[in-house]
């Protein structure tokens, strides 16, 4: 029931903070609360249901082109921090990307 708890609340943190490990939220939360009931085995599932949750979110990578022009499709419009568009070209017979770079 202990493990269950942590790993729910662990889970919601972890999708708040996508860009920090898993390990680095397990660590400071055990410290944090002082938890002595959990065993290597319930910190090696909590770790687990981490990256599980967090891989849900994130999209999974294209692995041929095709897949790849259809997400760049799907992204829409994506404009740079100046209000430019980011995909300039995105042709799919010819197998053409191009992004927009400036320095």
């Amino acid at each position: 029931l202990t493990r269950q708890k942590v790993s729910n609340k662990l889970k919601r943190k972890a999708l708040e903070d996508l860009f920090e490990k898993p390990c680095k939220i397990l660590h400071r939360e055990l410290r944090e609360e002082d938890i002595n009931s959990l065993s290597t085995t319930d910190t090696m599932r909590i770790r687990k249901n981490i990256h599980y949750a967090r891989s849900t979110t994130i999209p999974k990578l294209p692995t041929n082109l095709d897949e790849l022009h259809l997400a760049l499709t799907n992204l829409g419009e994506i404009k740079t921090n100046r209000d430019v568009l980011f995909l300039l070209i995105n042709n799919s017979k010819k197998n053409i990307i191009a992004f927009f770079n400036t320095n």
